[in-house]
């Protein structure tokens, strides 16, 4: 079912043909006769009907989250799962309301937790009856349907950030308010400073543009770095940024692999970059400060160094072919001591760009002459070491510089 909810962020752009298409999936793997998927609206502080599956007791197309009598309600304010065969533990409104009902009902709340770590609420999914041979049932459905859950939120959320994108865009018809649409798509690193130094830039050679990254606080206390490059630049590179943001954040706290998480990445988008004649360059590592160590997995990105004071920079070598390329089966894994102090370097290849005169070297060299200084300062001297630093880039640019 997750690969089904990546599929559907692959091949879909609009959050209610997603919202239709995952709540089918749902339908299928549970067994239940009607179901509904619920968006909050915070403007209106309702719950809105995104897509729903079987016929409608009561057709109702939205619900005040304050609504003392509705499980769907009941389930957004206290975010918890809640079940009708269970009276009880619910309010007397609700209790009195469905007492007469005895088919099952869930509620679940949707969450979306983001690469901070911080969550909210976004939605509730119902399912409600019973076909025969369901293949979930009692609390292994309750389980089942709270994972599904934060997987459709991650889903839901990103769609619902580029639907933003999209629609202003077309609405107002100015492409700088899509660059800074696209900007709020990366992390806020203000939000990490208590797990290290770190600071990142990044600069479309368009409005909108294919570079993009990453940062997430793990379980144990590991930290996940990534950078992407995607080929070409503008609006179809930017679509693919997204995508890849989205698949990521689904998939990124169901394995430890990194490897496993690039695979996942490619399953998911291969046709869309397939069709749209593009591929892209993905670093992904896990920094466990606990047992001093660095696991990546790298799909065909040339820039990304580990340096340590004193030493040369430590090439982080390519562990298979960039997204994108074709079918490739299996991402592996690779893996470098780290040591408190330590830099994570990252860098796309804008900044390289024989146009503006200057070379991977050149930028290695400024790291190194620099590296004693934060992480901010660090990113300021990459992109000084640009031989033309006035001329108009012809690629996307972006450094990311993590110290833990």
């Amino acid at each position: 079912m997750l690969h089904s909810i990546s599929e559907t962020l692959g091949a879909v752009t609009r959050l209610e043909d997603a919202a239709s298409q995952i709540l089918k999936g749902v339908v299928r793997l549970t067994g239940a006769e009607r179901a509904s998927l619920w968006i909050y609206d915070s403007g209106s502080e309702d719950l809105v009907l995104a897509a729903s599956e079987g016929p409608a007791r009561i057709p109702v197309d939205r619900i005040a989250v304050t609504s003392s009598s509705s499980v769907s309600a009941l389930a957004f304010r206290e975010n918890r799962t809640v079940r009708l065969d269970q009276l009880g533990e619910l309010p007397p409104a609700v209790a009195q309301r469905f007492s007469a009902r005895p088919e099952p009902w869930v509620s679940v709340p949707i969450s979306y937790t983001s690469p901070s770590g911080a969550k909210r609420t976004v939605g509730v999914l119902n399912l409600i009856g019973r076909k025969s041979g369901a293949v979930v049932t009692g609390v292994g459905e309750t389980r089942l349907l709270m994972t599904l859950a934060r997987q459709i939120g991650s889903a839901i959320e990103n769609l619902r950030l580029f639907e933003e994108i999209v629609a202003r865009e077309r609405v107002i018809g100015e492409l700088e308010l899509a660059h800074d649409l696209q900007m709020k798509l990366l992390p806020n690193l203000s939000e990490f400073s208590e797990i290290g130094d770190v600071a990142a830039r990044c600069v479309p050679a368009r409005p909108v543009g294919g570079d993009f990254y990453q940062l997430f606080k793990l379980a144990d206390g590991k930290i996940g770095a990534m950078l992407g490059d995607v080929t070409s630049h503008g609006f179809s590179a930017s679509l693919i940024m997204a995508l890849t943001m989205s698949v990521t954040g689904i998939y990124v706290r169901e394995t430890t692999s990194p490897g496993d998480l690039l695979r996942a990445i490619h399953h998911a988008l291969i046709q869309k970059l397939e069709s749209a004649e593009m591929f892209m360059t993905v670093f992904y590592g896990v920094i466990d400060p606990a047992q001093r160590s660095l696991c990546y997995a790298n799909a065909g990105h040339a820039h990304a160094f580990r340096v340590h004071d004193g030493e040369e920079p430590q090439r982080l070598t390519s562990t298979s072919p960039p997204l994108g390329i074709a079918e490739y089966g299996a991402y592996g894994d690779a893996a470098v001591s780290w040591q408190p102090g330590d830099l994570l370097c990252l860098f796309t290849d804008g900044l390289t760009n024989p146009s503006l005169r200057t070379t991977e070297e050149a930028v290695l060299r400024a790291i190194d002459e620099h590296r004693h200084l934060s992480a901010a300062e660090i990113v300021d001297a990459m992109f000084e070491a640009r031989g033309r630093r006035g001329a108009a880039a012809p690629d996307d640019q972006t450094a990311f510089i993590l110290r833990a």
